[in-house]
């Protein structure tokens, strides 16, 4: 499992997140994956909006922190690179996509302030597509997407991702989050358990506790996880 959090504990992304695969949603109706691009149309924030909350989309916990967009059209990458394979099908003119503000981007021209181009990225969500919704899987895998074991699935993945200053991210095994009902309960852990990380005293207690709730609720298995966070130099007058 991948994911990133931002500094005040919202979820930004968790790989994989009940889908097995990083290339977003697929139907009949149409794609959204990796190499795709778009013309969008600003709405404004998830707050002048409601949006239904949704089992296979992450929370959202600061809905000033989302725009609501609205597809127009595709548009073709000026430095298309080998890896990026724009979807087959891609998603129809007026398809609804909820995304981050770090991926909105500068407005085209100084005329087009509400248009934006948005590149593909797995923090943003697909609400729904014109004529038809559109839904994320929901295969539970404990595969992650970096070899090895993404090297079984035939293919590779590499996505140059964007995040707001402050962004904390863990990288773990499935043993590490399955002992967490959803990600708001691993960022509460993780916090509660910083100090105790940090000492060699208290470490072994506070990790034997993450096991027991592992067997609790999922069956014990091995725990392993990296924490990375940013810790700012306080410079003295």
């Amino acid at each position: 499992m991948f994911a990133a959090f931002s500094k005040e504990g919202e979820p930004l992304l968790i790989m994989p997140d009940g889908n097995a695969t990083p290339a977003g949603s697929l139907d009949e109706h149409g794609s959204f994956g990796p190499g795709d691009l778009y013309l969008v149309r600003i709405h404004g924030t998830a707050k002048d909006h409601v949006i239904p909350p949704s089992a296979n989309r992450l929370p959202i916990i600061n809905p000033g922190n989302w725009y609501l967009c609205e597809t127009i059209e595709p548009c073709q990458p000026s430095n298309s690179r080998p890896n990026a394979t724009p979807s087959k099908r891609g998603l129809p003119a007026g398809s609804r996509l909820l995304v981050p503000h770090y991926q909105v981007g500068r407005p085209i021209d100084s005329e087009s302030s509400g248009y934006r181009v948005v590149r593909f990225s797995p923090s943003i969500h697909v609400l729904d597509i014109q004529n038809g919704a559109m839904t994320q899987p929901t295969i539970k895998s404990s595969a992650t997407a970096v070899l090895p074991d993404h090297f079984a699935a035939g293919h590779w993945t590499h996505l140059k991702e964007s995040f707001p200053w402050g962004t904390e991210f863990i990288l773990a095994t499935d043993g590490f989050y399955s002992a967490f009902k959803d990600p708001a309960e691993m960022w509460a852990w993780l916090k509660e358990s910083e100090h105790a990380l940090h000492d060699e005293v208290l470490r072994p207690e506070r990790l034997e506790t993450l096991h027991e709730r592992l067997r609790r609720s999922a069956g014990d298995d091995d725990i392993s996880f990296i924490w990375v966070y940013p810790r700012f130099a306080v410079h003295e007058e």
